[in-house]
């Protein structure tokens, strides 16, 4: 019954986040909060490759996503899933600007 509860919140989780795709943010432009997101880690990718500013890629990426999808839920609570604490962690870093990756973040997000 656990395992049970523990893949429903994960659907859960997978359900929100792909809910991003379809809310759109710049009406003109048609684009979504996925499609920001999507040119954020292309930006994020391009940069790294050529002056390797960061030694996780991969953290960036989730860190922009964790905090696209903390401002559209505001009250989720991502302790129910495994790496909960990390993803609160990493969403304070990225909104503080408090390691450089939380400063990258907001680089690329610019």
């Amino acid at each position: 019954m656990e395992k049970i509860k523990e893949i429903s919140k994960v659907l859960d989780f997978y359900v929100r986040s792909n809910e991003l795709k379809n809310i759109i943010i710049d009406e003109p432009n048609n684009y979504s909060i996925a499609d920001h997101l999507f040119g954020s880690m292309i930006l994020a990718t391009a940069i790294d490759s050529e002056f390797k500013e960061t030694k996780n890629l991969s953290k960036i990426y989730r860190m922009l996503l964790l905090t696209e999808f903390s401002q559209l839920y505001h009250n989720y609570d991502f302790e129910n899933l495994k790496l909960g604490k990390q993803y609160v962690n990493e969403i304070l870093e990225t909104r503080n600007m408090i390691t450089e990756e939380g400063k990258l973040v907001f680089k690329y997000k610019m």
